[in-house]
């Protein structure tokens, strides 16, 4: 032992304040006791609750939708009466195509060459 050791080893130990003592002894309870514990988790709200296990991934996770929905804002887009005057829209497409669909049903429509039965097409060219 060095001399300063020694002279820690001599000094006796001081005696804690009462009124300290008391506070420490009161925190360490309150501490213990499993109904404070319940108090405790009973405080906390249900989602703090189910993102504890990753709290930085939902963090991140959060952040990235922020940053999408502040590009989306950001992003300029048509109006609706620009929309409703353009040549593309869906109205004038589903009337294009449903007039498409009309001409082609009318030209399937028209009755099919119908020939004579087997036995009487083997007898023209039997004949000829």
């Amino acid at each position: 032992m060095n001399e300063f050791e020694k002279r820690i080893a001599d000094t006796p130990p001081r005696r804690i304040p009462a009124a300290w003592r008391d506070d420490i002894l009161a925190a360490a309870r309150c501490e213990l006791a499993p109904e404070h514990i319940g108090l405790i988790a009973a405080a906390r709200p249900w989602w703090l609750e189910w993102l504890w296990p990753r709290p930085v991934a939902w963090g991140a996770l959060a952040a990235a939708w922020v940053v999408i929905f502040v590009l989306h804002a950001a992003t300029p887009g048509p109006s609706i009466s620009q929309m409703a005057s353009a040549p593309g829209n869906t109205l004038n497409l589903i009337i294009k195509r449903q007039q498409e669909l009309t001409s082609l049903l009318a030209s399937e429509t028209a009755p099919p060459k119908t020939f004579g039965p087997r036995s009487e097409r083997r007898s023209d060219t039997n004949a000829a």
